[in-house]
């Protein structure tokens, strides 16, 4: 049994573009490069978000560029697994109910991500029909980012109580992440530096919940010619598969690939991208 496993978790609500193809390439290479398992997990929890067509979509693009994987998840099997971490979380007092409106919040603190919760709902009974919000009073989660290095910040002032369980019944992204990674056995998680943030949230759920913390590796992000976060959302095109968009995302992630690896298929590219792949490259330089 290997005892790394690296995961890709895309949201099926569009094709995939290129900003999530550095995140799949990356947390690839990292796993195969110690021999590990790469684990694709489809983050299909949330209805709203999720597009008609587009997990064959992703499959169909991820095999055609040889991003071969060696298990495919999907959130949406695995219901009972957060309802038990959520009753887990309840058992250490560290949920409560919140019926604030959007308006409500609107007139809260601003922070990093938006509105920072001031708590108004702290002692709220359990009630099915609200939202959930994970109690961050006394939380300064410590943790190593292997490109951003030691991270510890005050949850409460500077990113407050966040939602953990919709009052749709959806389970939210922080929660079920941290149980998805835990059943994958999932130890290496790259993906973008958007999601530093949420990092400091999950690994804070990680300590209440008693599960171990993976290494982190949140990568630069790719953007468009406005500075924005390349996604669906801000139009980004769907990766056109081959052998050259690979070279683009390697020169992107810094690994210095030769001009020439334009023209090679996608097999040689990742042959060459395994052979020279260092998450090293990355660090930012400091002094």
């Amino acid at each position: 049994m290997t005892s790394v496993v690296g995961r890709f978790a895309p949201t099926p609500s569009g094709p995939l573009h290129f900003g999530s193809l550095v995140a799949a390439l990356a947390s690839w290479l990292e796993a195969k490069k110690q021999k590990g398992l790469w684990v694709l997990r489809i983050d299909d929890l949330d209805p709203l978000r999720i597009e008609s067509g587009s997990v064959d979509s992703i499959l169909a693009c991820l095999e055609v560029l040889g991003l071969e994987w060696d298990q495919l998840t999907y959130q949406s099997t695995r219901q009972e697994a957060y309802q038990a971490a959520l009753e887990q979380l309840w058992q250490a007092e560290r949920l409560y109910g919140c019926s604030c409106s959007r308006k409500q919040l609107a007139q809260a603190p601003q922070g990093p991500e938006g509105p920072i919760y001031p708590g108004t709902c702290r002692h709220t009974p359990r009630q099915p029909q609200l939202a959930t919000r994970f109690l961050t009073k006394g939380l300064m989660p410590a943790w190593e980012d292997q490109l951003w290095g030691t991270r510890r910040i005050n949850l409460e002032k500077e990113l407050g109580d966040f939602v953990v369980w919709r009052a749709d019944g959806v389970c939210s992204y922080h929660l079920a992440t941290v149980i998805d990674d835990q059943i994958e056995g999932v130890t290496e998680i790259l993906r973008g530096s958007d999601l530093l943030l949420s990092a400091d949230r999950q690994v804070a759920l990680r300590q209440i919940l008693g599960l171990p913390t993976p290494k982190y590796a949140h990568l630069p992000l790719a953007t468009d010619f406005k500075g924005q976060k390349l996604s669906k959302q801000s139009g980004a095109m769907p990766v056109k598969p081959g052998g050259a968009v690979l070279v683009e995302t390697l020169a992107f992630l810094k690994q210095n690939p030769p001009a020439n690896l334009k023209l090679a298929g996608p097999k040689e590219v990742l042959n060459w991208g395994l052979a020279h792949w260092s998450l090293d490259q990355l660090k930012p330089k400091r002094g």
